[in-house]
């Protein structure tokens, strides 16, 4: 039986790989498996994924956090030279002008040039640390590595140890903003799966990735939204406490990460529906970000308000959040019975098109009237972002009349944009189809060909 290890560091891994066609394949396709998880999730994964070709391995959390804190993972960061570093570079100018100057001269003058990817990564693979992880490869022996995050440092350190072992080595963009909003790709697995593209090129543009070596497999996280059933209607407002007559506006704010104004958003749809100029019978449904802590507690008790903190957490850590079966469910169906999305910058924009939903994004800050490297309208215009958003599947609103008014609008007729939405699903989206974690399992079997 050929092994394979696969880590499990980043919250999302498990709606992407583990509870999809992907992991479920590479089960009944005689392998063992050995899973990298946090210590402090074991039981969680123990309970939910273990099996008899399973084997759940924990990894000491702090020193996993160490590995992102480390000088050269820092560097890399630099090496990366697109919007969404350059931008990240220039607030530096006001806290830390050094920073800044030794930050914009990496950009700058390094960043775009093979050359010094080839010298960074030299060093790097030198001066890296692997221990952490040279235990599991003394201990199994395994056939392969399945990198699920190939830009998190704590992958980057186990794709070393595998080269340095003579193990295979396939790895996965976790996310489809990574390649432009991460750092400079520091390991190089021999295959590379990502979601699409823009992904394909982005890797091969920036990171110094052979094209033949990178395959699109499409987003497996969207895999369920195929196979799973909306719960009834009756069953899910019940649930979230709203009557079953009124239409809903599915809210995704910011995030205490990248903005303090998501209470100002809420309360102009409020006074806009105290006015009257927006109907009634419509309420509000606030799903924050699963590993956020915005503070909308003002709202919670507005009966046009409904505000949630989706997925399952370990130990009240919200950056640990887990996106379950069960919260995968109840995503689904707060798309389905949903009249429309409005958003700051989120990736829900993906999962309102394959439902066909209208979906509003806020380009300004509530009532501030803030520049643009202190707005929200900079998220925007990160590489991901901004492709999407050209597809023209989202409407940007500028102020609270232009959203108050294509509220109003969609709601009366849903089917503006509707060519928009159905260009993001060929171009982002790749053509969804249902089927991504069974090219991420065929991929990973080609290993052995």
């Amino acid at each position: 039986m050929r092994t394979i290890i696969i880590p499990v560091f980043q919250s999302f891994i498990p709606r992407s790989i583990l509870i999809t066609d992907a992991f479920k394949k590479l089960i009944s396709g005689g392998f063992r498996i050995i899973l990298l998880v946090p210590d402090y999730k074991e039981d969680f994964y123990r309970e939910n994924f273990g099996a008899t070709n399973v084997v759940i391995e924990p990894v000491d959390e702090n020193e996993l956090r160490k590995l992102s804190s480390t000088l050269i993972q820092k560097l890399s960061i630099s090496l990366l030279p697109t919007y969404f570093v350059k931008y990240r570079n220039k607030k530096k100018l006001e806290r830390n002008p050094v920073i800044w100057l030794l930050n914009s001269l990496v950009i700058y003058f390094f960043a775009p040039f093979e050359v010094f990817h080839k010298i960074f990564r030299f060093f790097d693979r030198m001066i890296m640390d692997t221990g952490l992880f040279d235990v599991f490869f003394k201990k199994y022996s395994p056939d392969a590595v399945f990198s699920t995050d190939i830009f998190s440092p704590a992958d980057a350190s186990l794709l070393r140890s595998a080269e340095k072992h003579g193990v295979r080595r396939i790895g996965m963009v976790r996310s489809w903003d990574c390649p432009t909003n991460k750092n400079l790709l520091r390991a190089i697995p021999s295959k590379i799966l990502v979601n699409n593209e823009s992904n394909k090129k982005e890797l091969v543009k920036f990171h110094d990735v052979k094209e033949d070596s990178v395959e699109i497999v499409g987003f497996p996280q969207f895999d369920l939204y195929f196979s799973m059933k909306p719960s009834p209607k009756e069953e899910f407002f019940k649930k979230i406490g709203a009557g079953i007559n009124k239409r809903m506006i599915l809210f995704a704010p910011a995030g205490s990460a990248l903005s303090d104004v998501d209470w100002q958003y809420c309360e102009i749809l409020d006074k806009a529906q105290e006015e009257g100029r927006i109907p009634s019978d419509v309420i509000f449904f606030v799903r924050k970000h699963p590993q956020d802590t915005t503070d909308l507690s003002k709202f919670e008790n507005k009966s046009n308000f409904i505000v949630e903190q989706p997925g399952k957490s370990f130990g009240g850590k919200t950056r640990s959040t887990e996106i379950d079966i069960e919260a995968t469910q109840h995503l689904i169906d707060s798309i389905i019975y949903s009249e429309l999305l409005v958003s700051v910058n989120t990736t829900l924009g993906l999962d309102a098109v394959i439902f066909d939903k209208p979906h509003i994004m806020l380009g300004f800050d509530g009532y501030e009237k803030r520049p643009f490297l202190k707005s929200v309208r900079r998220y925007q215009r990160e590489d991901n972002m901004k492709g999407f958003i050209d597809t023209g599947a989202v409407r940007m609103v500028n102020n609270p009349e232009e959203l108050i008014y294509w509220i109003n609008h969609y709601l009366e007729n849903p089917e503006t944009d509707k060519e928009g939405r159905e260009r993001a699903r060929k171009e982002t989206l790749s053509d969804i189809d249902g089927k991504s974690g069974e090219r991420i399992a065929d991929a990973v079997f080609d290993l052995f060909k």
